[in-house]
């Protein structure tokens, strides 16, 4: 039997107006590049597309706080540009960020404002919570500290993260993570960004970092988040690029099946 083929790719995007501007957040021990894919489709239908690099990743002793400020002084500076933004979070990225959207969005009565947040088998938490409250205060065996005793390191990434994708990618993609700071897991949310904008979340359904039965949970309790689903890994926006672009547009306003 010959292999399938892949999807299309998304069409066009109809003309005339200013599209939003897509801000990208990676999740923990990631650096923006794993968006490459989404980015290229997005951009290809016209829209301007900026990522954030985490403080947190790298080795250096930062904070859930810092992470979200870098996202803040981004957003604050298309919002204050009059831009309108769809912020997309992967993994542990949804925590600073859903905090960075505070002041943010349309209610605030700027002409720009972040109008859209999008988690992608992310953390989604209420104010006062922190990662490792959701795993009952212990790290998963998957992670382990790193000599310095303030970073962490992912155990077995290839199989736990890039488990769809062949082996030298998945070997090419463990090969660029980095230090995780351990603090981050511990510090609390300051502000539930997904309480106060529109906000939709992919369940990755095939994800064995974060696994679906979690991903209901919190989806469970973030009343008026709106849920879809993908028969794919923790890195979906490298197994399935095509399905984040889509998503993306659609919040954005596209009409896309």
């Amino acid at each position: 039997m010959g292999a399938s083929l892949p999807p299309p790719d998304p069409p066009p995007a109809p003309q005339g107006g200013t599209k939003p501007t897509i801000v990208f957040v990676p999740g923990a021990w990631h650096r923006s590049l794993i968006y490459s894919s989404v980015i290229v489709l997005l951009e290809r239908a016209g829209y301007p597309c900026l990522t954030i690099e985490l403080p947190s990743v790298g080795g250096r002793v930062s904070s859930l706080a810092e992470d979200s400020d870098e996202i803040s002084n981004l957003l604050t500076k298309l919002v204050s540009a009059g831009r309108e933004v769809v912020l997309v979070m992967h993994s542990y990225g949804g925590l600073p960020g859903a905090a960075a959207v505070k002041g943010l969005g349309k209610r605030e009565g700027r002409q720009g404002s972040v109008v859209h947040l999008v988690f992608l088998g992310s953390f989604v938490l209420d104010e006062g919570e922190a990662a490792l409250d959701l795993l009952q205060g212990q790290l998963p065996p998957w992670v382990a500290p790193e000599d310095d005793g303030k970073t962490l390191r992912c155990i077995n990434a290839q199989e736990l993260w890039y488990h769809e994708l062949s082996r030298s990618d998945a070997a090419k993609w463990a090969s660029q993570l980095r230090p995780q700071c351990s603090i981050t897991f511990l510090d609390p949310v300051q502000h539930a960004g997904w309480k106060h904008i529109p906000s939709t979340y992919l369940i990755t359904e095939l994800d064995r970092a974060v696994p679906v039965v979690v991903q209901e949970g919190m989806v469970a309790r973030a009343k008026g988040v709106k849920v879809e689903r993908c028969r794919a890994g923790h890195a979906v926006m490298l197994s399935h690029p095509e399905v984040v672009a889509r998503l993306v547009r659609r919040v954005a306003g596209e009409d896309l099946a």
